[in-house]
């Protein structure tokens, strides 16, 4: 884990012991994802012990400086409304494809959501704060999981998809 991760996580396990549970959001920005980011986060979340993960795929919304930036960049590549609900890539990441930066983001919420993990949480919510919490985080983990099979997400890591891709930011620039 990065120093900066550490901190990260330092800063989350003391609100923990005051807080029965603490929503995490991970919004997947472009200009900084590489290929690894998605492993290196969900490690991330498992070690810091979050509860739940809401997960955001950077979408630049209509009259807003960022979609500017985008459209000036000609990184809008859809401009169908019904996608632009945070899950669905809408712009050119910089350091992938469209499809690479969704099938992270879908395996992501995929792997954080399996229910050996769902479980593994919930015990160590219950041994941490007690009944209470682990209750809410059982059934919160069970919607999330709920709503990932609706949807069908499969997602694929895209650092594994090819030989030799290295977990470094610098190393994978596409």
């Amino acid at each position: 884990m990065s120093y900066r991760s550490l901190f990260v996580a330092a800063m989350i396990r003391p609100s923990k012991r005051f807080s029965a549970w603490l929503p995490t959001g991970l919004n997947t920005r472009s200009s900084r994802i590489f290929k690894g980011v998605f492993q290196r986060n969900l490690e991330f979340l498992q070690q810091a012990g979050i509860g739940a993960l809401q997960l955001a795929i950077l979408t630049p919304q209509p009259g807003t400086p960022l979609r500017k930036q985008f459209e000036k960049e000609g990184r809008i590549i859809d401009n169908n409304w019904d996608h632009y609900d945070y899950r669905h890539t809408v712009i050119q990441p910089k350091r992938m494809s469209p499809q690479e930066l969704q099938d992270g983001a879908d395996w992501l919420y995929v792997q954080y959501y399996r229910i050996d993990r769902i479980i593994v949480r919930t015990l160590k919510e219950l041994l941490k704060t007690g009944l209470y919490a682990a209750i809410l985080t059982w059934r919160l983990n069970m919607t999330y999981r709920y709503d990932n099979r609706c949807l069908k997400l499969k997602g694929r890591n895209p650092a594994k998809i090819r030989s030799g891709i290295s977990l470094r930011p610098h190393e994978n620039v596409v």
